[in-house]
């Protein structure tokens, strides 16, 4: 045999010698030695169910391995594992794998508390080394594994399943042979029973180290994952599934920032969040979230191609308040952390509600309003951010006051709207459009351009049938008044700005209030119209000026009543507290500018109700109406006043000139002129303060008001027209003075009561009341009615003298000339109130009257004794009588001497026997002191005196005889008035 081939045999022989040890001896000493090195490596058990080693294959399988944690529950096994190894290795002097597969790899993986795990004492034993090892892995595969995560480490422990993993690596490598080249890893699993699929491209190990890899996974449970975040969160997720693909890709070279991008598409799917108390907070069905992040590389953190479709959208604030929408969409969202710049192209929101509402402190929720946390100092540039449009439709938009009683609600239903070209900081002018329906055929329109900061607001608003009942909550806690019916109508335009921590700009347009009706405090009718229309309206907020071009008032009725406490309902309308005389002083401040071109009223009716009065009293004006132009608050612009109505449809009423109640101080120069009213209808006004019912009469009042300076100067004059009283009715606020003789005394013979009522006084004094003047002066007439009724009826017709008598000479009972003039102007009078009646009583001066009386009787005889002689000397003429007849001086002693001679008292003799003649002093002297004149005498001259008025009275005076009466009393009764003579003659007036 030839030496080579022995050399060949030998070598074939160690060869199988070698085979045959790797093949059968070689697996024992390696599963022994693995088994002992890790024991002692690890302090964990090892069991392996055997291994084959081929040799010729340069393959290696490794079966039932199962290797234990620290407790002696399994940690790892798999079925087997089978690694063939590349002869390459031998002249590359790194170890190649050419392939790895291992068959149903199944971990269990213990996390006992934060970052500790049932593996991690492994890494503890882990030499370092510190140079880069030199190896090559190829086709590395793991089929039908499994892993089995237990969460201890949180309150609740937790279970996670990965099954039917599935991994396929194609080469790691740190040889340069294959460096360059890429890995394309494919991992695919069922996560909690979610499909995961994961596909990747990595190139590890040279200079420039690039990555990438694609995550897939389908219906993750979220609240299963959320506990690994660090720290409690504020919320608990309470379901949720998340499906998500993300390319991720990375590099880093030596000289280059690292980057890392990603392409996302994460979905979200029936996501419920709660707070820690389990109050829902957050709902949705599905959120579709989509984005390209890139970090780091040349441009800096970047994200573009950013989208977010979130549908059936709940999100709350309380119980009830927040949002719901069937869609919210973001398309076109870029941010660029090197310029912090945020760029959506739109937002758009669909089919939903939103509710807010004000809490009890005043706070908006949650519409939150964003405190200033300080200004922002140093390099650090602010966040700026661009919207191109912000759009809704079909949004229910649903407010809540809560600070109010009641908690009234606002709900305006499928309200669109936009907003476009957000951007800032700076702020930039923004266009939006806004409309809605608001109550049942109520609606809103606004459109025009804004900025948030400074505010401005540029635009025109609509609003149609919006009810005035919805927001009665927001009138005044001190008004006692109820709003049951109305509703508004109005187009505004509006250009306001903020400026220096105030409101600036103008306003204008035009406005409906239809259907008003408003209740008083017990729920009666207080007032209401049809409509109030209110045009060409424009005005200036700093400083305020505004002017309307015509403001309308058409069918309106208010009702005034006076309830039986003796107040009107109106005072009733406010509960005034300490505050309200607080705010009064502090008023006083300059009212702007305000200007109104013509107010028309049409079609007004205004009703009066008394229940202060016993049986009620109940009257209405009808047909109210008229102009008011040309009002203004400048001090010397007034307006034109024609105002009219009917009171009962019957009795006119006109209200003209100019007032001014706009200016600083009032100004009114107005005539009422209120003609026909009826007062039969007042009769329980009458009963209750005068004591009778009215049977008959009307009213008719011309007055003229002028106030100006605050200084009041009226004219009223008062015609009362066949004023006839009824039956007495008892009331104890009856008057107890005359008042039919009042009547008597004011009424004419046309049967009419012309009273002036002239009033003047400061506005500005706190002690004059113009109805409080008005009632003093009638109080006085009936006073004066009856204590000097004749002065106050000579006083009528302008006299200053008394009429309540007349006086005489003593003795006589013949009327002076001026006595008579006086008693013809008391016939005048009498004649002129044939409502009147008078009696005359004649009285003598004891005093005076006697001696007066003899004075009289003599001359009466002495004017007999003429009239005689002038009867037999044919001298008499037509009409001389003995009354008419008049004593010359010189005819004195010879008419003394005649009645001397005829006397029969004993006269004065000489010695002869004979009468004896005397002087006319002494004769006169004898004559006085020989008349008889006692009580009988001066009764008669009583009765002559009364029937010489009276009969003056009737003939001359031409009163009614059946109107004057002639009394009888006592004669010698003292005049009531101090300096009136006693002897007279005195009257006395009654109305029939």
């Amino acid at each position: 045999m030839k030496r080579w081939k022995k050399a060949a045999l030998i070598i074939i022989g160690i060869v199988l010698l070698l085979a045959g040890f790797v093949a059968f001896v070689l697996p024992g000493i390696v599963k022994n030695q693995a088994v002992q090195r890790v024991e002692a490596a690890t302090g964990r058990k090892l069991a392996i169910g055997g291994i084959s080693i081929n040799p010729f294959a340069w393959t290696i399988e490794v079966r039932d391995l199962r290797f234990s944690d620290r407790g002696g529950e399994t940690f790892a096994t798999f079925s087997s594992a089978r690694i063939a190894v590349s002869p390459s290795s031998l002249y590359r002097r790194a170890p190649i794998i050419a392939s790895a597969r291992i068959t149903s790899l199944h971990l269990r993986i213990v996390r006992v508390g934060a970052n500790i795990y049932n593996f991690s004492d492994l890494f503890k034993r882990q030499p370092q080394h510190s140079q880069q090892s030199r190896f090559s892995l190829n086709n590395l595969m793991i089929t039908n594994g499994s892993v089995d995560f237990i969460d201890q480490g949180l309150p609740i422990e937790k279970r996670h399943e990965l099954r039917k993993i599935e991994l396929a690596v194609p080469f790691i490598t740190t040889i340069s042979y294959l460096a360059g080249r890429y890995i394309t890893p494919r991992l695919s699993a069922e996560v909690n029973g979610s499909p995961l699929h994961v596909e990747g491209k990595l190139r590890p190990f040279p200079k420039a180290v690039e990555a990438s890899a694609t995550v897939e996974f389908n219906n993750a449970s979220l609240p299963h994952y959320l506990a690994y975040i660090p720290g409690a969160l504020p919320v608990r997720v309470e379901s949720g599934r998340m499906s998500a693909k993300v390319a991720m890709s990375y590099r880093a070279a030596q000289k280059e920032n690292p980057g890392l991008t990603f392409n996302s598409n994460v979905t979200l799917a029936d996501t419920k969040v709660a707070d820690r108390k389990g109050i829902p907070l957050l709902a949705l069905r599905q959120l579709d979230v989509a984005a390209n992040l890139e970090i780091g590389g040349p441009g800096g953190t970047r994200l573009e191609k950013g989208s977010v479709q979130a549908r059936q959208l709940s999100a709350w604030v309380g119980k009830r308040e927040g949002i719901t929408l069937a869609l919210l969409s973001l398309e076109g969202g870029t941010y660029s952390r090197k310029e912090n710049l945020l760029k959506v192209a739109d937002v758009t929101l669909r089919d939903g509600n939103l509710r807010f509402f004000r809490d009890r402190k005043g706070v908006f929720l949650p519409l939150l309003h964003r405190e200033d946390k300080g200004t922002v100092t140093g390099k650090k540039t602010p966040l700026r951010y661009g919207i191109g449009r912000i759009s809704g439709t079909g949004v229910n938009v649903v407010f809540t006051d809560e600070m109010l009683a009641g908690r009234p609600s606002f709900t305006f239903k499928k309200t669109s709207f936009s907003l476009e070209q957000l951007t800032g900081p700076p702020f930039g002018m923004i266009p939006f459009m806004v409309t809605g329906a608001y109550g049942k055929g109520g609606s809103l329109k606004a459109s025009g351009n804004f900025t948030p900061a400074p505010l401005k607001i540029k635009g025109e608003m609509a609003v149609q049938r919006i009810p005035l009942t919805d927001f009665d909550a927001y009138l005044p806690q001190d008004l006692n008044m109820v709003v049951a019916g109305g509703r508004v109508d109005a187009r505004l335009a509006v250009s306001l700005a903020a400026r220096d921590g105030r409101m600036t700009g103008t306003f204008g347009g035009s406005t409906d209030l239809r259907s008003f009706h408003c209740l008083d405090a017990e729920g009666e009718d207080l007032l209401k119209w049809e409509s109030l229309h209110v045009d060409k309206m424009k005005g200036r907020l700093a400083p305020f000026e505004l002017d309307i071009g015509d403001v309308a008032l058409t069918r309106f009725y208010s009702r005034i009543i006076a309830e039986k406490d003796g107040s009107l309902n109106l005072q009733h309308l406010y509960t005034r507290g300490p505050e309200a005389k607080e705010k009064k002083a502090e008023g006083g401040k300059k009212p702007g500018m305000i200007r109104i071109g013509t107010i028309t009223m049409q079609s007004g009716t205004l009703s009066f109700t008394d229940r202060h009065v016993a049986g009620g009293y109940t009257t209405t004006f009808f047909n109210l109406g008229g102009r008011i132009s040309g009002l203004s608050s400048e001090d010397n612009r007034f307006a034109d006043v024609d105002l009219r109505g009917n009171l009962e449809n019957q009795s006119p009423l006109r209200i003209t000139g100019q007032i001014n109640p706009l200016r600083s101080d009032l100004f009114v120069d107005l005539r009422v002129n209120f003609t026909g009213i009826e007062l039969s209808p007042m009769s329980p006004y009458a009963g209750k303060y005068l004591g009778y019912a009215v049977d008959n009469g009307q009213l008719f009042i011309y007055s003229r008001y002028r106030i100006e300076n605050k200084k009041l100067v009226s004219e009223n004059k008062v015609v009362i027209d066949q004023l006839d009283f009824g039956k007495r009715i008892e009331s104890d606020k009856a008057t107890s003075l005359p008042v039919r003789l009042a009547i008597g005394l004011l009424k004419d013979r046309k049967g009419e009561i012309n009273l002036d009522l002239p009033v003047t006084g400061r506005m500005d004094d706190p002690e004059f009341s113009f109805p409080g003047v008005v009632l003093k002066i009638l109080k006085n007439l009936l006073v004066t009615a009856a204590r000097s009724p004749l002065t106050l009826l000579h006083a009528m017709f302008g006299g200053k003298e008394d009429l309540s008598s007349v006086g005489f000479t003593p003795g006589s009972a013949e009327l002076s000339p001026a006595e008579r003039e006086k008693l013809l102007k008391l016939a005048a009078a009498l004649n002129d109130r044939p409502a009147l009646k008078i009696a005359v009583t004649g009285f003598v001066d004891r005093e005076h009257d006697d001696e007066g009386y003899r004075n009289v009787l003599l001359l009466k005889k002495m004017r007999e004794e003429k009239f005689m002689d002038m009867v037999k000397k044919k001298k008499k003429q037509p009409g001389d009588s003995p009354e008419t007849v008049q004593i010359a001086p010189e005819e004195y002693a010879r008419y003394l001497k005649m009645v001397y001679a005829k006397e029969q008292f004993p006269k004065p003799r000489n010695i002869l026997g004979l009468i004896k003649a005397l002087p006319d002093v002494e004769m006169k002297k004898l004559i006085l002191a020989n008349t008889v004149v006692g009580e009988q005498q001066l009764r008669s001259l009583a009765e002559a005196r009364a029937t010489g008025v009276r009969t003056l009275l009737v003939e001359q005076g031409k009163v009614d005889s059946a109107r004057v009466f002639q009394k009888s009393g006592d004669i010698y009764r003292a005049p009531a008035k101090g300096g009136e003579p006693g002897s007279r003659v005195e009257f006395e007036v009654a109305a029939e």
